[in-house]
């Protein structure tokens, strides 16, 4: 069996900041794929990455709010 990893766009949805700028937050999922024995592909979704459009880290608040890693600083979905 072999594996291969891959990161790959999943989301892109916009947001604004509590003074109302606009920005695009692009949601990065890993995927796992392998290879079985019998030919087939077996693949599973790992954990998504989500970063503003300027490589800020985030973290989900909810499904329409995100929190920047570093700052604290809120995005709300536009």
């Amino acid at each position: 069996m072999a594996t291969t990893k891959t990161v790959e766009l999943a989301e892109q949805f916009n947001v604004r900041d509590s003074s109302g700028r606009a920005n695009r937050v692009n949601v990065w999922q890993t995927i796992l794929r392998t290879r079985m024995l019998d030919g087939s592909i077996s693949v599973a979704k790992g954990l998504a990455d989500l970063k503003l459009s300027d490589g800020t880290e985030l973290n989900y608040i909810d499904d329409d709010t995100v929190q920047a890693v570093m700052t604290g600083e809120i995005y709300k979905r536009a």
